[in-house]
C-alpha cells in the first residue's frame, strides 16, 4: 500500500482528537491528494456525495494489546476487535467525514478526528442505504450506557477554573475546557488511557502539560482549578527540563499574580 493523500487539520496532537468524528461535528479540515493523471480520473463524481469514509494510517502509533481499556468502560477489558482503539495489529483508521467540497486535487472536509498530516489510503463513498443499519445495536457500549447514563457525568467549571481555561486558550489555541469537560464526562475515576489520578484531597486530570483539578460528587463532577503540569523547581529554574523555553516562561506567566 502507499498513501494516496495527506490530512491537513487543527489535530496536532492525539488530545485534540474527539474519540469519534461525532464528537468535533463542526471540525474543518482538507486532504490533499497527490498530483498524478489517474488521481483527476478516479475523483470522477465523488462531489456528488455528501458523507465519505477516510481509510487512514495511524503512522504515529505503534504496536498493539489484543485487550484495551475504551475510555467509556471503568477499568474493564475488551478485546481490541470489538474497539475503536487506533491501536491495532495494522493501524488502519477509517472514519466518515462530512464532504463540504472539492477543489481540484483538494477535498474540503468536516466533522473529522484526524490528526494533522495522517496518510490517507483510500477514500470511498458513505452510502446510506448500504452503510445505515439503524438495528445494528451498540454491543458492550450499551450496557455502559445503561450503567453510566445516556448523558454520563454533568461537568462543571468554577469561575476561576473557567477563566484560566480562557487564558490558555487565548494564549496557545487550546481548549482546556472542552476537552477535559469531554474526558470528565466519561467519569471521574482513574483510568489507565485517560490519565486520571486520585490525589490526596483531589482528583486530576492530565492533558498534554496541563492539570485539570475536579471533585465529584455523584454523577457530578466539580472543575476547580488548573494547574502546570511542570514541577516548581523546574519553573524556578533550579531543575534542568529539555522543554522549549518558550514553552516554561509561559508556564511561570501563568503561575504568577494572576493564576497563582
Amino acid at each position: 500500500m502507499r498513501p494516496i493523500g495527506t490530512v491537513f487539520s487543527g489535530l496536532a496532537e492525539r488530545a485534540d482528537a474527539p474519540q469519534q468524528p461525532t464528537g468535533a461535528p463542526d471540525a474543518p479540515g482538507r486532504v490533499r491528494l497527490v498530483d498524478e493523471p489517474w488521481v483527476h480520473e478516479a475523483l470522477q463524481d465523488l462531489d456528488r456525495f455528501r458523507v465519505i469514509w477516510l481509510v487512514v494510517w495511524f503512522d504515529r502509533n505503534h504496536g498493539f494489546k489484543p485487550l484495551v481499556t475504551p475510555p467509556r468502560t471503568p477499568k474493564q477489558r475488551r478485546g481490541v476487535f470489538a474497539t475503536r482503539s487506533p491501536y491495532r495489529p495494522n493501524p488502519i483508521g477509517l472514519s466518515a467525514v462530512e464532504l463540504v467540497e472539492r477543489r481540484g486535487l483538494e477535498i474540503v472536509i468536516r466533522g473529522h478526528d484526524l490528526l494533522d498530516g495522517t496518510p490517507v489510503l483510500d477514500i470511498k463513498p458513505y452510502i446510506a442505504y448500504a452503510d445505515a443499519r439503524p438495528d445494528a445495536g451498540n454491543g458492550w457500549l450499551d450496557d455502559v450506557d445503561d450503567a453510566l447514563g445516556t448523558l454520563g457525568y454533568a461537568v462543571f467549571w468554577n469561575e476561576r477554573a473557567a477563566a484560566q481555561a480562557t487564558w490558555i486558550h487565548a494564549q496557545l489555541g487550546l481548549d482546556l475546557r472542552r476537552h477535559a469537560t469531554r474526558e470528565l464526562s466519561m467519569g471521574p475515576d482513574p483510568h489507565p488511557y485517560r490519565r486520571i489520578q486520585r490525589k490526596e484531597g483531589y482528583r486530576q486530570l492530565a492533558i498534554r502539560d496541563w492539570r485539570v483539578r475536579f471533585e465529584h460528587s455523584g454523577a457530578t463532577v466539580f472543575v476547580t482549578e488548573l494547574r502546570s503540569g511542570y514541577r516548581d523547581g523546574v519553573l524556578n529554574g533550579v531543575e534542568p527540563d529539555a522543554a522549549d523555553p518558550r514553552v516554561l516562561e509561559l508556564h511561570r506567566r501563568f503561575r504568577g499574580t494572576h493564576f497563582p
